[in-house]
């Protein structure tokens, strides 16, 4: 199979990544050792293409016309341009980009992340001769307001907006948990169609002993 990811946070030139880059790393290196072939169509400062056995990823330059106006704005307008470099900019490179990769590749597959809608004009403008198109949640942004208590605005709005449309459009949607599949349906109305853990990657036998009811918490706390 071929298989498409987009995911702008994707880890390149060394930078570090959230849990959605992880989970397409892990997962894409799995789905190569498995002989299957990967695409990850991710961002970086730079537009490039990297081609390894199996796995080839490219990246999406932003907006250059956008980083003049960005040093040279109020705060308010810079917010605006942010929000159009990314998710809006990079929203319609990916759209043009598949589009390219389904005429001239053999796409079996897409798979993106609800949150920021990466895929939302490439949902938008689909036609029926398209691929499949799977979104895995991860952490939607009106969950992400809630924990850090922000209140809602019109950035929000239309953010919040473009995701519940992606997931409405995509051909499945699944989630890594049971309790976040129910937090979306709950919210959004929309079902899962099946709750798929995370990969996790092979981790080296160590000589640590063994204790009796001990939890294992991988990640981060954020609060703000």
């Amino acid at each position: 199979m071929h298989i498409v990811f987009v995911c702008a946070e994707y880890p390149v030139d060394g930078r570090p990544t959230g849990g959605f880059g992880t989970y397409v790393k892990n997962i894409s290196n799995a789905l190569v050792e498995l002989g299957h072939r990967v695409t990850i169509v991710t961002r970086s400062a730079n537009a490039k293409i990297e081609v390894a056995s199996g796995l080839t990823i490219r990246a999406l330059a932003p907006f250059d016309s956008l980083e003049y106006l960005h040093s040279n704005s109020s705060p308010v307008f810079n917010r605006i341009i942010t929000a159009l470099d990314y998710p809006v900019f990079f929203s319609w490179q990916v759209r043009k980009l598949l589009n390219q990769l389904v005429q001239l590749e053999d796409v079996d597959i897409i798979e993106g992340s609800e949150f920021a809608a990466e895929l939302f004009f490439y949902l938008l403008l689909k036609n029926d001769a398209s691929p499949p198109v799977v979104i895995k949640l991860h952490t939607p942004s009106f969950v992400i307001r809630g924990y850090n208590e922000q209140k809602h605005s019109i950035f929000s709005r239309i953010l919040e907006f473009s995701e519940r449309f992606a997931l409405t459009k995509a051909d499945r949607v699944y989630s890594p948990t049971k309790d976040l599949a129910s937090v979306v349906k709950h919210k959004y109305g929309i079902k899962t169609s099946k709750v798929i853990p995370y990969p996790a990657p092979r981790f080296k036998k160590t000589k640590i002993k063994r204790l009796k009811n001990v939890v294992l918490y991988v990640g981060k706390l954020q609060t703000k």
